[in-house]
């Protein structure tokens, strides 16, 4: 057994020596490359080492200059990047342990780890504030999964492998009152020399962050990230932004809801759009009887097609946080979505043997 020091009392300079790391033993692997335990030898704290695979010159220009910016975006659920270090000849990426793992582990273990509706949407508010502060620092993720957000041991979700993601210059911010602004919102392009057109942002009472793209034709962009979690835009070849992300946020929150995988076999998909089909999903009658309406209807927005129609993460922070209070509070959800029949409400298995009509804060979803 290891004993550490927490990482938060421990100051690493940018650059740590090779030879101040302990190797542990392979942790995983991700699209970026190989994550590795080491432990840092003069404060005996534990981190993880991540190789970054097919380097050249600019990728290495690169890792050095967003791991100068990343160095400096502080919140509790983001993964603190520590620094760099040279292994092998290749430039790593540094960054803090995370106890549990990958929330994505934690999710199909359903004997191990039982998920009440207050700890899934937790875990949620959790993601969603992890991804407005990127978001607000002009950072989108791209491959936001139940892989790259990591439990901490007291079940706090931080969001990870941002470190690569792209940089851009403006992305709309949503406050809770109606605002207008006409800031150029930049779009990925494999051409940095390329604008995108003005963008009108609104973000009304209904908390729906409306972005109005005015493309004058189809650009190409760079397309990153795992398929079972990416915007039918990215999937289109289609420009795109932020919005993305929150698609992938919705995709999460529905495997959280449904204690499932991200395929087409567990998240039915339109054929044509290939974009989460949550009515098919409703009809089926997949989502458990006591789904509270507010997280349901959060998540349906979250993974609409038109991107538009997607909830900013502030937003997304504030309904889940409505829905927390209700939950807590013992309230019954305002009304029940899934129209699931009578005799179904009995059959909810919860560890309380309660029904629908009882409290909500142990409720068990295991059943799905």
């Amino acid at each position: 057994m290891h004993h550490s020091r927490r990482m938060s009392t421990v100051e690493f300079p940018p650059n740590i020596d090779e030879k101040d790391l302990e190797i542990l033993g392979e942790i995983g692997s991700g699209s970026y490359g190989r994550a590795i335990k080491v432990k840092h030898r003069q404060s005996n704290c534990l981190l993880v080492l991540k190789e970054v695979i097919e380097q050249n010159k600019e990728i290495e220009a690169t890792i050095v200059r967003e791991v100068s910016l990343l160095q400096n975006l502080k919140h509790p659920n983001i993964l603190t990047i520590v620094g760099v270090v040279i292994r092998n000849r290749q430039f790593c990426l540094i960054t803090e342990y995370i106890e549990k793992g990958s929330l994505h582990s934690l999710c199909l273990d359903k004997i191990r780890y039982s998920f009440d509706w207050i700890k899934i949407i937790t875990f949620g508010r959790d993601i969603a504030s992890g991804m407005a502060y990127l978001h607000k620092h002009d950072v989108i993720h791209r491959d936001l999964t139940t892989n790259n957000c990591l439990v901490r041991q007291d079940d706090s979700v931080v969001v990870s492998d941002f470190g690569l993601s792209k940089l851009v210059q403006s992305i709309p911010s949503c406050k809770h009152t109606t605002t207008t602004t006409n800031d150029s919102v930049s779009i990925i392009q494999d051409s940095s020399s390329d604008t995108s057109n003005n963008t009108d942002v609104h973000c009304n009472h209904t908390h729906r962050l409306r972005r109005h793209h005015a493309y004058n034709h189809p650009r190409r962009h760079t397309v990153v990230g795992s398929p079972y979690w990416m915007a039918p835009e990215m999937i289109a070849d289609q420009p795109y932004d932020n919005s993305v992300d929150v698609y992938s946020f919705g995709t999460i929150m529905c495997q959280l809801i449904l204690r499932s995988n991200a395929d087409p076999d567990s998240l039915i998909r339109d054929v044509k759009t290939l974009c989460i089909d949550m009515n098919e999903l409703m009809k089926l009658e997949k989502f458990p009887i006591n789904t509270p309406p507010i997280l349901l209807n959060m998540t349906s927005q979250c993974v609409s097609l038109d991107p538009r129609n997607r909830p900013c993460f502030d937003s997304c922070i504030g309904l889940l946080e409505q829905c927390l209070l209700y939950l807590l509070s013992g309230h019954q959800s305002q009304q029940v979505i899934v129209r699931n029949s009578a005799e179904d409400i009995s059959t909810v298995n919860d560890n309380n043997a309660e029904t629908v009509d009882s409290g909500h804060q142990n409720l068990d979803v295991n059943k799905h």
